[in-house]
């Protein structure tokens, strides 16, 4: 983000976009299926992507 801000999308469902905004869901509850919170970024503020590895255990 323009502020510095960083947020990290481990999957492609915890995010949507929209013409103006990008909406990030967080959950941190043991229920994966129920977003705890989630925030409203305006694409204009974004700076830059970057592709996170996954970490895939045997």
């Amino acid at each position: 983000m323009a502020s510095g801000r960083t947020f990290e999308v481990r999957h492609p469902e915890m995010v949507r976009v929209g013409r103006t905004n990008l909406l990030v869901f967080f959950f941190v509850s043991d229920q994966p299926e129920v977003f705890d919170e989630w925030q409203s970024v305006s694409l204009m503020l974004v700076e830059s992507l970057f592709h996170l590895e996954s970490l895939v255990s045997p």
